[in-house]
């Protein structure tokens, strides 16, 4: 090993797939901007287990986890538009999907419940962690390092102009499938590698692609596993990686976590035909065919398509989240007006889509958007939950159908220039023309 090269053990559990901080991933835009809640790498686990591996995985609860039929959710835009109508303002561990005034779907512990169940059926909230909490990390490592398998994997830093490397072990799902397969004479084994698959790809999706010290520690606790109360836990994750998702600013390409089957699954579920059974669990019923046909529907009906293009406008993003409490109205600058003492949009991380048609520069357009302190002081009325939430969802409304107009101008300014450069194609034609006339009518004089 080089003397610039260390060694790390164990992975950061807060790590993206290339070594790099996720957040700082998504600024450079590096994300892979993917769903990491993939149901087809359960199946495929599942499929690896001997009977009495089955057995065992039944017991201690989670023999519905063996029988899946949904190998991918297939609608990464139908799962963001979902996570922008998500209200995660409630103080408890269930949210709400607002598809509109009317239509309110809620999705608590008994809702993940309704999906997943039965999986675990204990009581105990609290996961904890233990001060050697990353030892069954570092022996799965050390085991699939003796297997064959490549968990060295060679980051390169920088810092202060200086180039180091380190090795990071990291435990790639497919190995533990692989690995899963040659366990066969160990039941325990396969069962500890089937949870760690069923938490990193389903249960509990993190940033990380890989399965994290965390989630090796609580797989290979049978007994933890059994006692968790798996739909308070999901529904408390879920609901903490939408508030953290709706606060960035590049959404677009932000990796979504935590278990988004849940949520697609209690949103679906509204659309289908009465004389449809609802019977738990309700992953049973959904596959590929069914998730697809559904969101051919549901799209038409609530415009899915054009709800997420919002995220796309290449102008300053109003943020979805809750809206500060300043002392003073914040103003958004809209467009490339020249006006000084107005805040500047921060760039977009989006691509912005190849065209030789340039907006035409002119004032700036600004969306005063004030904060719900300032219109209840205005009011006199005393600021509280029910009518903070209210107040928020009435002004999310406006700034989308502010946004949807705003899209409007800018196609119409699209078209604008568009026509002006008809206008200067047709004059220099013309000019060449003249230009051409002239030249003619001098060789004749001469």
């Amino acid at each position: 090993m080089e003397d610039d090269e260390v060694y790390v053990e164990g992975e950061s559990e807060d790590e993206s797939e290339n070594g790099e901080d996720p957040l700082e991933a998504e600024k450079k835009g590096n994300s892979t901007g993917t769903t990491r809640c993939v149901p087809g790498d359960v199946m495929a686990a599942a499929e690896a287990l001997t009977p009495q591996a089955k057995r065992k995985v039944t017991d201690i609860g989670f023999s519905n986890m063996l029988n899946l039929k949904l190998k991918r959710l297939g609608t990464r835009e139908g799962i963001m538009f979902l996570m922008l109508l998500s209200d995660v303002s409630l103080n408890d561990e269930s949210f709400i999907i607002r598809v509109s005034e009317h239509s309110l779907i809620d999705v608590t512990a008994q809702g993940v419940g309704s999906v997943l169940v039965p999986v675990g059926n204990g009581k105990e909230h609290n996961l904890g962690k233990p001060k050697d909490h990353r030892a069954p990390y570092g022996n799965l490592c050390n085991e699939l390092i003796d297997q064959g398998y490549n968990v060295l994997h060679r980051v390169k830093q920088t810092k202060n102009g200086a180039v180091k490397y380190r090795f990071d072990k990291k435990i790639k799902i497919e190995h533990v499938i692989d690995y899963i397969r040659k366990s066969k004479e160990d039941t325990d084994k396969q069962v500890y590698l089937f949870f760690c698959v069923l938490v990193t790809r389903l249960l509990l999706p993190t940033l990380s692609n890989y399965v994290n010290p965390r989630t090796a520690w609580m797989c290979s606790n049978f007994e933890l596993m059994r006692n968790l109360n798996w739909c308070h836990l999901i529904c408390k994750d879920l609901k903490d990686k939408f508030s953290t998702w709706q606060k960035k600013e590049n959404k677009v390409n932000a990796t979504i976590e935590g278990c988004t089957v849940v949520l697609l699954i209690r949103f679906l579920d509204n659309f289908l035909p009465e004389d449809n059974s609802r019977d738990p669990p309700r992953i049973d019923f959904y596959g590929e065919k069914e998730i697809k046909e559904l969101l051919l529907k549901v799209s038409k009906e609530v415009n899915i398509a054009e709800r997420v293009g919002e995220l796309k406008v290449n102008v300053a993003e109003v943020e979805d989240s809750v809206p500060e409490v300043k002392d003073s109205v914040p103003e958004v600058s809209m467009g490339k007006g020249k006006g000084k003492g107005k805040p500047k949009p921060k760039p977009s991380m989006v691509r912005k889509p190849t065209s030789r048609i340039q907006p035409v520069t002119g004032d700036s357009i600004v969306f005063n958007f004030p904060s719900v302190q300032v219109l209840v002081e205005e009011c006199g009325g005393n600021e509280g939950n029910i009518l903070s939430r209210e107040l928020d969802n009435k002004m999310r409304c406006h700034r989308s159908a502010m946004m949807a107009e705003f899209q409007k101008i800018q196609n119409l300014q699209l078209q604008h220039n568009e026509d002006l450069k008809k206008i200067v194609v047709e004059h220099c034609s013309l000019s060449e023309i003249y230009k051409h006339i002239i030249q003619k009518a001098k060789i004749q004089d001469e």
